[in-house]
This record gives structure tokens, C-alpha cells and sequence, in this order.
């Protein structure tokens, strides 16, 4: 039996009991059919000769010495075996005669679904668009630094907001504090980014390899044809990365423990594929396909610790290993740049420098060329090229770009090369004008992964391995290297059971740390840890060495920006330069402020005491103040939606203090272009529920699923226009209904069943007639009935009591039994 179900009517085991209990339960044999038939379990046989169990709620992979071959029942598991691999506890119920498994989950569903894609359709739907100019996001830094008796002082500022439908982001440093006239604009940026072309003023990156100092201050236009760009560039804009196409296949690779189910999800929740980490602790999906236009949720990783689907899962965002970028045959993209450079000055604002400037053009040739040529002005004449080859069928990309001096006929290139030799075997290359670099990557086996790399700048060579070891709780990592210049490397990790273990050692220095979790978190960092230490390090012809003991405590809850809420160390170092206390705080707390404390009383090479403290203050203006919304770097090419779900008691279509949000259900209530919205995109707070997105027109849908008990929105589709650098606020009132029920009776108190019921609003109150009939019994139901005083009858006759009220603040069931009215003299 499963739970209260019985998917097995009968089967042989191998085991006895002696008419009270089972005897040595744990001993007993299961046949492995049963088994999967029970839990629902595909069982596949690996080239390892290890065996994969595919549940709907675990997938797990069994060492082939798990298994027993009994000559009465085949293929079969020791029933501890199955409790210790599987997770699921069984027990032997002598009255029902039956093995009982209670897992934690019910076998349901199945592996993978299909989704049919809808399409988005914005016709007809009322517009949300964003607001006008504004400061959107503000964060302010200060940091302090003591080093003896030497105090530096720093602050710097980052503000982000709209004008129209571009957004501007600002980013200033106050060099020292102690000083007057050190402020330092860094950066100053107006963007506008589209589906067709990109507008950015202000301080940017330039499209080509700058020869000259100081950094570029002008206005760029890039314009595309025939491909959409990718919705974000890393650190702000970069005009070669909005000139690469969306379209093509991406891998996606990660770290996880041994025997995690890694399963990559699309936005709308469907299954894309799904692995189980092997001893490497690396998991990777190949062939991904990134085209997926200006959708933010695109794909997440959900990661199933010991294989278990029925747990809650850790959500991370996928990280794109992206190769040469290609353009499809016939797409193109130009770009054209014009401005200067801003040298470095002891002014505030630095001085202007000489011109530069300079257009390009992309085009594909193929599916699998594309080419690229421009001219640029930077104190020299440039003529670029460059070369872009990707074959779709063939593991294989090269991207060639070289920049040529008219003037001095110097020429300077860049290019990249990866070549997929085998599925376990793969080449990089890479040449720039310093240096040439080589890495060869060989999976040698599923525990092995061999390397060898170059360097001709450092004229250094060398080559190595990395294997991890795992048995139950028990594992281990070695990574060994050798390079012609430094010389050995080597770096051990490990873990058993709450102990943990870290050591390193290259030429000059190493370390050790050996560490046990006291709040029971095996193979984990969070929680309370007890800490033993060693480093030592050569320098200046002497060796110095320092021993530290301490105490860690790292919070399970987490920011926004997925760092520790509450992080504290605390650690007693001596060494050969002295001895003294180790502390480090920092912690988010306190709404609005960031806090981060560290102290070191002697470090590996000094006893000189330091002191360093990062206070960063940071706040949400639009559309609602929010302190502590650490963002302005995300909000420079992104917006958002602010959603604001709420019971318009009134009825007048704006919240008032009295109307409460309806945020309790708020992942079942809201759909983005015909897909759920995944709760851990919604950032949900006091005021309402935000959504970041890049710039573009949504579809939001309310879903009848999340609809309060007697509410219903006055609209349910938005046709939501996003801009970067703000939020466009969506106001969704629910109409606060009303039902009144009870039992209607005649003037002796006898039920009426079939009468009819009517509840008439009293005159000027501007609310609808509500009717409806007696079921048997008398009961009656007057449903969708919204604040008012009404006239009831029954009928056509008035009912007592005549009137009832309904207030704002009435339960959402009224009840209210009703009769006719005696006649005249009867008793």
C-alpha cells in the first residue's frame, strides 16, 4: 500500500513474522517490479551499470550493489536499503498483511507536459502606461577605512529615474570625505531602448577597441533589421552586445552536491529537461534556445536536493554560456557613435579631450557567416572588421574581429574559438594583441576531468585534473595543477556528515580551514559553525604563519540581492605577527540600511590593526517609497509593473486606507502573456506587488483562481507598456459583494419553498435589483449584493424584517431569516 491507496493488490517478499510483528523488517526482500510499480518508479540502466529511478517525486540513481537477485523473487532491495536511497519510510501492517509505504508526497502527474502556445493578443484591452519624468531609485554608500592611525573616508551616490520613455541613471563619488571639492561625477547616462534601434546619451562604452586614454562621452544610435537584441547588457549599455541577435542556442552549465536533480524550467512552468548531478558536482544543458524576445522570466533552475521532487526546490537563474553571436541571412545592424573623451582632472568634472567617433555595419551572409566592417575616429584612423562564424549543426564557433591603423598601418586583432572536439572534449582558443591563450577541457570519466592551458603573456604552460569522490554523506573535491611559472597548485574541499574541510596550496602561500556546523545543517554553511584555521605566506624573505579559532552564524533568510540577512564571525588569530581579534558583521535587518563591520586585529603578514565599514542606505521613490529596494543598477535597462490588487469597498476605483490589498494569493491571480507569473519574480510588499521587466507592451490577465471569495475586478486584462528606469502602476479594484442568506417562512414559522425574493436598493443608492428563489427548506441565497440598505420582499409581499443594511465592513455572508407578515388580528 501507498498512503490509503493499494497499486499493488499482491506480490512475494522474502521475510517472516511471528504472528505480532515483523521479524528483522529491515532485512526483508522487495522485488524491484513491485517497487517501481508502487512509487510509480522508470528504472533505466546507465553505461555504469548503476541504475536510474524516474519518479514524480524523486529521481535517484542506485548503485548496483544495492540490489539482490533472490531465486524467488528476482531483482530486489532490502527494505532499509529502500528507506536509506529512496527516502520513503515502509512498514509492516500484520492486520492489513501488507507492506505500507507513508511518503511525505502522492505519486501523481507525469514527466514532462506539452504547452501549446497562445498568442498574445493586445486589441481592445485598456492601456497601463508608465508615468512621466522622475527618481525612481536612490542608494547612498559610505565607507570608512582605518589602517593604524591613517582614517580615509569615501560616499557615493546612484540614482536611477524615467524621462518619458527612457531612462537615466547617475553614479558620483565622493573621494574623500575629510576634504572639501572631491566630489567626481562617474557616470551619467540617458538611454532609450527599443525594439528597431537604441538611443544613448551621456557616458557609455564606445563600440571599438579605444587606443587612447580616458573614458567616452557622446550619443550612439544603433539601428537593427530582421532580429530582436538581447533584452540586457551587463553593466550598462554595450552597443556590441545590442548588435547580436536572440536567436540561436546557448549552454547552460552550473554547480551542484552530487545526487541534486538540476531541472531547467520555462517561464510558464513547463519542463525543459531535467539531470541528476553526478560525483563532478557539474551539471549542463546543452541546445538551449535563447530566443525568447523581451520575456524577463525566460528560464530558472530548479534544484532538488537528494533527488527529492516533493521538496521545496532552490530557485537560481540560469547562467548563459554564450559563444560568438551570429545574425540570421538577411539581418543586419548598424551603429553610429560621435563624441570625446573625458580625461581625468583634479576638477569635479574632468576636462574635455579630443574627438572620437566612428559607424559599423553587421550583416549576415548566411546562417552561418556573418560580417562586419566600420570606420572609427580616436585620435587615429581605424578600419575595423570583423568575422563571425557558427555553424548550426557543428559544435564549432569563431569569431574574428581585427582593427587596422590607416596612419601607422599597425593592425590589432581579437578572436575567440571553441570547438566541441566530442561530447567529453573541447578546445578554446583565444588571440588579442598581448597574448595568445589555449585550454583544453577532456572528461576523461564521470569522476575525472583533465585539463591542459597556455598563456604566451605570461609565457607560462601547464595542465592538471579535478576529481570528486562522494560516498553517503562523505565528499571530496581535489583540484591539482602544475604551470611552468608558479609552479604546483592544489585546492581540497570536502565534507562529512557536519564537518567540513578546505585547504590550498600554491608557491608562496596556503591554507586550512576545518569547520563543523552546530546547527545540524550537513554539507551546508548556514546556521552556527565552529571554525579552526591556518594560512601561512612568503614574503620578504620570511615565512609568516597565523592560527585562528572562531564562531560563524549565517542566516537562512536572505535579501533581496540573496545575501545573508544576518552574517556573524567572530575569531581569536596568533601568529608570527602578533596576536588579536577577528570580527565581521553585516547584516540587513534594519529596513533601508545595509551595514557591513570588519575587523581585523592582525592579519598574515602584519600586526597593524584595520578596520573597515560600508553603511549603504538605499530607497524607492516611484511609485511608493520603499527603503531598503537596492536596484538602480537593475532599473537603468529595466522597469516594471507595480500591481496594486485591492477591495474597493466604496467603489469609487482608488484605495483608500480602509480597502485592503489582496496580496495572500497573488502568483494564482496574476498571468503575463497567457503564462503564470512564478511567485519568486513578485517582490511583495505593503503597497503592492512589484514585477520587473524590460521595456516592451505586456498582456497582464487576472485569473479567476486568485479572485477573493464575492469579488470580482472591474477589468481583467491590461495591455501594460514597460519603460526602463520605472514602474507603470496598474490599479486593480474588487468589488467588495455581498450575499445575505437564510430561511424564509411563512407567518406560522413553516419553510416556503419556490418563493420568489426580491431585495430592492432604497432610492438614490444607485445599486441593482437582486432575485432569487427558495430551495427546499426555505433557504434562500440573495448573492452579489454591494454596500447599501434594500427593500426586501417575498413574493411581491414585504418581508420581515422590510429592510436590510449592508454595511462596508459586514462579514461577506449576512444572515438574515425572513417570514410574511402576520395578518391583521391573528394571534
Amino acid at each position: 500500500m501507498v498512503g490509503r491507496q493499494t497499486p499493488v493488490e499482491s506480490t512475494l517478499v522474502v521475510g517472516a513474522e511471528n504472528g505480532e510483528a515483523a521479524v528483522a523488517f529491515a532485512e526483508w526482500l522487495v522485488p524491484l517490479d513491485a517497487l517501481a510499480s508502487a512509487l510509480q518508479i522508470h528504472i533505466t540502466e546507465l553505461d555504469d551499470q548503476r541504475l536510474e529511478f524516474v519518479s514524480p517525486a524523486f529521481v535517484v540513481r542506485v548503485a548496483p550493489a544495492l540490489l539482490r537477485h533472490d531465486p524467488r523473487v528476482g531483482r530486489a532491495m532490502r527494505v532499509a536499503d529502500i528507506e536509506s536511497t529512496l527516502h520513503v519510510p515502509l512498514r509492516f501492517d500484520l492486520s492489513l498483511y501488507a507492506i505500507v509505504i507513508e511518503p511525505q508526497w502522492c505519486p501523481a502527474g507525469t514527466r514532462g507536459r506539452t504547452q501549446v502556445e497562445s498568442p498574445v493578443i493586445l486589441e481592445g484591452l485598456p492601456r497601463a502606461l508608465p508615468g512621466g519624468a522622475g527618481l525612481t531609485s536612490v542608494d547612498q554608500v559610505f565607507s570608512l577605512q582605518a589602517v593604524g592611525d591613517a582614517v580615509s573616508q569615501r560616499g557615493s551616490t546612484v540614482a536611477v529615474g524615467r524621462i518619458g520613455s527612457a531612462s537615466w541613471y547617475l553614479r558620483a563619488d565622493e573621494l574623500d570625505l575629510q576634504q572639501e571639492a572631491r566630489f567626481r561625477l562617474q557616470e551619467l547616462q540617458l538611454q532609450r531602448l527599443g525594439d528597431a534601434f537604441d538611443l544613448v546619451g551621456g557616458s557609455q562604452q564606445p563600440f571599438w577597441q579605444s587606443p587612447s586614454a580616458g573614458d567616452y562621452w557622446g550619443g550612439t544610435l544603433v539601428y537593427r533589421s530582421g532580429f530582436s537584441a538581447p533584452p540586457r547588457s551587463s553593466g550598462g549599455f554595450d552597443p556590441a552586445t545590442r548588435m547580436e541577435s536572440t536567436r540561436g542556442t546557448r549552454t547552460i552549465r552550473g554547480l551542484a552536491s552530487p545526487g541534486t536533480l538540476v531541472r531547467l524550467v520555462d517561464s510558464g512552468g513547463a519542463r525543459v529537461d531535467e539531470q541528476l548531478v553526478d560525483a563532478t558536482g557539474e551539471y549542463q544543458f546543452a541546445g538551449v534556445s535563447t530566443d525568447l524576445g523581451t520575456d524577463l522570466q525566460g528560464y530558472r533552475i530548479e534544484l532538488y536536493a537528494d533527488g527529492l521532487t516533493g521538496a521545496e526546490p532552490e530557485i537560481r537563474r540560469p547562467t548563459f554560456d554564450t559563444r560568438a553571436g551570429r545574425l540570421e541571412r538577411g539581418a543586419s545592424a548598424w551603429v553610429v557613435s560621435a563624441g570625446g573623451k573625458r580625461l581625468d582632472a583634479s576638477n569635479s568634472w574632468g576636462e574635455a579631450g579630443s574627438f572620437a567617433g566612428g559607424i559599423a555595419y553587421r550583416h549576415g551572409l548566411s546562417d552561418d557567416f556573418t560580417l562586419g566592417f566600420g570606420v572609427v575616429e580616436d585620435e587615429d584612423h581605424l578600419l575595423r572588421t570583423e568575422l563571425v562564424y557558427q555553424p548550426a549543426y557543428t559544435p564549432l564557433a569563431l569569431f574574428y574581429k581585427t582593427q587596422y591603423d590607416l596612419e601607422t598601418s599597425s593592425r590589432e586583432h581579437v578572436a575567440d574559438l571553441y570547438w566541441a572536439l566530442t561530447e567529453r572534449l573541447n578546445l578554446t582558443l583565444n588571440s588579442t594583441p598581448h597574448s595568445n591563450k589555449a585550454l583544453l577541457n577532456w572528461r576523461a570519466a564521470p569522476l575525472v576531468q583533465l585539463f591542459a592551458q597556455g598563456n604566451s603573456y605570461t609565457e607560462s604552460w601547464g595542465g592538471g585534473f579535478q576529481t570528486t569522490l562522494q560516498r553517503g554523506e562523505r565528499l571530496a573535491t581535489l583540484r591539482a595543477e602544475h604551470d611552468s611559472r608558479a609552479g604546483e597548485r592544489w585546492e581540497l574541499s570536502g565534507y562529512w556528515y557536519d564537518w567540513s574541510l578546505s585547504a590550498a596550496r600554491q608557491a608562496f602561500a596556503s591554507r586550512l580551514q576545518v569547520q563543523r556546523n552546530l546547527s545540524g545543517h550537513p554539507r551546508s554553511d548556514l546556521g552556527q559553525l565552529f571554525t579552526l584555521g591556518r594560512e601561512t605566506r612568503e614574503a620578504d624573505g620570511r615565512e609568516y604563519s597565523l592560527e585562528q579559532v572562531g564562531w560563524a552564524y549565517r542566516s537562512q533568510a536572505r535579501g533581496w540581492d540573496t545575501s545573508h540577512r544576518l552574517r556573524v564571525e567572530l575569531a581569536y588569530g596568533r601568529g608570527t605577527a602578533g596576536e588579536g581579534l577577528l570580527a565581521l558583521l553585516t547584516t540587513a535587518l534594519i529596513p533601508g540600511l545595509n551595514l557591513s563591520l570588519d575587523y581585523q586585529g592582525v592579519s598574515v603578514t602584519s600586526g597593524e590593526r584595520r578596520l573597515f565599514v560600508r553603511l549603504s542606505a538605499s530607497a524607492r521613490s516611484a511609485p511608493h517609497l520603499d527603503v531598503g529596494q537596492r536596484q538602480p543598477e537593475c532599473l537603468r535597462d529595466q522597469g516594471g509593473l507595480f500591481i496594486e490588487p485591492f477591495i474597493d469597498k466604496d467603489g469609487d476605483g482608488l484605495r483608500g486606507t480602509h480597502e485592503p490589498l489582496l496580496l495572500d494569493d497573488i502568483a494564482l491571480l496574476l498571468r503575463l502573456n497567457n503564462r503564470p507569473v512564478p511567485r519568486q519574480l513578485l517582490q511583495v510588499t505593503s503597497r503592492g506587488v512589484y514585477l520587473h521587466l524590460y521595456p516592451g507592451t505586456y498582456r497582464l490577465d487576472l485569473d479567476p483562481a486568485g479572485y477573493p471569495i464575492g469579488g470580482e475586478p472591474q477589468r481583467s486584462a491590461f495591455a501594460a507598456t514597460v519603460s526602463a528606469g520605472g514602474y507603470t502602476t496598474i490599479s486593480v479594484p474588487f468589488s467588495s459583494r455581498y450575499t445575505v442568506a437564510g430561511v424564509v417562512s411563512d407567518a406560522q414559522g413553516v419553510p416556503l419553498h419556490g418563493v420568489t425574493i426580491r431585495a430592492q436598493p432604497a432610492e438614490g443608492d444607485g445599486l441593482g435589483e437582486v432575485v432569487t428563489q427558495s430551495r427546499a427548506g426555505g433557504v434562500y441565497f440573495l448573492d452579489n449584493l454591494r454596500a447599501g440598505r434594500y427593500r426586501l420582499s417575498i413574493d411581491g409581499q414585504v418581508a420581515e424584517p422590510q429592510w436590510v443594511s449592508v454595511n462596508m465592513d459586514a462579514e461577506s455572508i449576512i444572515e438574515q431569516n425572513l417570514h410574511l407578515p402576520r395578518a391583521a388580528g391573528a394571534e
